[in-house]
């Protein structure tokens, strides 16, 4: 049962409780300890009684708030009953020899009057405090008011003497009494069925053969299980309580807001603890529909290779590592944040990873970011491009070569990055035999040279980009069939920049702040300037972006650049009949898919081009171009 102290201002109120308490002890209840306290000793009684094991506090008035105010021990107020306020009233009116007195009522333990002065014949003022000064305001006003008689506690006792009028202390009866002991029983009971709840949820906890970890809307751990406690080799009172982030510092802070805020379903990663990585699975868990913690599943999930400190060392030396991660894509773009999200999920699997995205698009930022969050970040991270090489070097830079004449074998990027990342830019670029090779490779986890006699086990995970639609060219015989079915389980559409018209300006503003910084040549754009960058479309993405800006700042004449040299600029550099760059080569498969969706949004909007540019977030000018751009006709 629950535990409870009883602290009360007088002598008379402890002996009031003690005879109540021997009449019928309280159900649910373990009376600790009665006081009589002192009001300014009041908050360090009730800590101290919490000390001696006192779950609940019985008090009144001034106390009982001070001790509300300064501990999160739940108080049970001792509240005047109807009967007890009546025979105040009463004693009043016979000490004042008065029909019709002004009595005032100073505190916070009064119960309903609000018939009171129909009933008894008299003016009722009633007066609440939240604070000491508060409380003697109120005695102030009453006297102002013209009160007759004031009736509070022992506070209110010395302000009435100051100001030479009637005073009545409001004693409790055992009604009052039984009524608090009858509240802090339920809460007694609420308390029980608490700590039974908790008791439940511990031992469901305990008996996960993987880590749980709890956290409430702060991000601090509230729960862990034993398994999570060895896992991060910390005991529970060095967890519970402590900030989320100072026991797992690589998580990505910014996910688990959004799993808080419910913007995010689920949040998957892999972190390292000691020489061991411990994979992640984070959810939301609700009350009510209201999100109000996170649970995270953890289980040990081993590196794929335990790599030596000179291996490492090797690999940092070879330039082998990725540097970006998840937190270098400042995003508002909900289809970016989908992208990324789905991103950390695939980061966890063995399986291949293909990337879509136009020319400058953040696919090889993407990739180094799953590698970074893989339990193969320990492991090399080795890029190549397979775009601009014939055969035989594509053969060279991924196989290796063979020992012959002489000469040492060399290796290639798949042998080279065993038990990492192999990440091949353009895989469409690849020669039929590479793409046979490759797939071979990647199905039978081994590495032949002559296509008899497997040399070499892999160990490797890769990630593949794309420009093209590879569908498309499996239909005309350009791409392996089974190759393409390897890759497509997860595979990634990267959205160009003019599909995140959320993120064009972070990305237009960064480019030109860290230009203008390198060259010291700080500029500002007029609202005209910025209007015409972000109605261009950019077909080259980041890479015309930053080569652009870059331009800008050496160019800009003058400290403030207006719309009129943007747009000159852009024709200049990238010249069209129509004054708009045609389609990249590669980008054709997203532009149409750009153009179809113009056109279904302006049949679904019944031609009006306000809904369609509100819908993509762009200006009317913008879809005006883009219109004329696609060739969808003006008169929908």
């Amino acid at each position: 049962m629950a535990k409870a102290a009883i602290l009360v201002p007088r002598e008379a109120m402890a002996e009031q409780a003690r005879k109540v308490l021997a009449e019928k002890p309280a159900e649910n209840l373990i009376i600790n300890e009665i006081l009589t306290i002192g009001t300014s000793s009041a908050v360090n009684e009730a800590r101290a009684a919490v000390e001696r094991g006192a779950e609940i506090i019985i008090a009144r008035g001034l106390q009982a708030m001070y001790i509300k105010e300064h501990t999160h021990i739940p108080v049970v107020e001792i509240i005047l009953t109807g009967q007890e306020q009546a025979m105040l009233v009463a004693q009043s009116k016979h000490l004042l020899q008065m029909e019709h007195p002004h009595i005032a009522f100073v505190g916070n333990v009064f119960s309903d009057m609000t018939h009171f002065e129909k009933l008894y014949g008299i003016t009722l003022s009633l007066y609440r405090y939240r604070s000491m000064e508060e409380h003697i305001q109120m005695v102030t006003e009453a006297v102002r008011a013209g009160a007759d008689i004031v009736i509070g506690g022992d506070v209110t006792s010395q302000q009435a003497r100051k100001y030479g009028i009637p005073f009545l202390f409001y004693h409790s009866t055992e009604d009052s009494i039984r009524e608090a002991l009858r509240v802090a029983s339920l809460t007694g009971y609420a308390i029980d069925l608490e700590k039974r709840h908790a008791a439940q949820i511990e031992t469901l906890l305990d008996s996960y053969s993987d880590g749980i970890l709890m956290i409430d809307t702060a991000q601090k751990i509230t729960k862990a299980n034993h398994v999570a406690l060895e896992l991060i080799a910390k005991s529970g009172q060095e967890l519970v309580g402590r900030p989320l982030q100072t026991v797992l510092p690589s998580l990505d802070l910014e996910s688990i807001s959004r799993l808080l805020d419910g913007t995010l379903q689920v949040y998957q990663t892999a972190v390292p603890i000691g020489e061991q990585s411990i994979a992640i699975w984070a959810t939301p868990f609700k009350e009510e529909e209201q999100v109000i913690g996170v649970s995270l599943l953890c289980y040990l999930a081993r590196s794929a290779h335990k790599n030596t400190q000179r291996a490492i060392k090797t690999m940092y030396l070879r330039g082998y590592t990725a540097k970006a991660d998840f937190r270098s894509f400042p995003t508002s773009s909900k289809a970016m944040k989908q992208m990324l999200d789905r991103a950390r999920m695939f980061s966890l699997s063995q399986l291949p990873v293909l990337l879509v995205g136009e020319t400058g698009t953040e696919k090889d930022a993407v990739a180094q970011s799953i590698h970074g969050e893989s339990l193969r970040r320990d492991g090399p991270y080795i890029a190549v491009d397979c775009a601009g090489i014939d055969e035989h070097e594509q053969e060279r830079q991924l196989f290796g070569t063979e020992n012959e004449h002489g000469r040492e074998r060399e290796k290639g990027a798949l042998e080279a990055s065993s038990y990492g990342t192999l990440y091949l830019n353009d895989i469409d670029e690849l020669s039929p035999g590479s793409q046979y090779r490759l797939f071979r490779a990647l199905t039978a986890r081994t590495l032949s040279y002559n296509n008899v006699h497997p040399e070499l086990v892999l160990d490797i995970r890769l990630i593949a980009s794309t420009r093209r639609n590879l569908a498309q060219r499996v239909q005309e015989g350009r791409f392996r069939e089974d190759l393409f079915y390897t890759l497509q389980a997860l595979s990634l559409e990267i959205p160009p920049v003019r599909r995140r018209p959320e993120d064009l300006k972070i990305i237009l503003s960064a480019s030109l702040k860290s230009i203008a910084e390198s060259y010291h040549r700080p500029i500002t754009l007029s609202a005209d300037a910025w209007e015409a960058l972000e109605g261009y479309p950019w077909p080259g993405n980041l890479i015309q972006i930053q080569s652009f800006c870059e331009r800008l700042i050496l160019a800009a004449s003058r400290p403030k650049v207006d719309g009129s040299v943007i747009r000159r600029l852009l024709q200049e550099l990238y010249p069209s009949p129509a004054g708009e760059l045609p389609p990249a080569s590669g980008a054709s498969d997203s532009l149409q898919g750009e153009a179809a969706h113009i056109a279904s949004l302006l049949e679904k909007h019944l031609g009006n081009r306000n809904a369609v540019a509100k819908e993509l977030g762009i200006s009317v000018t913008t879809l005006w171009r883009r219109m004329k751009k696609f060739g969808i006709s003006t008169n929908c």
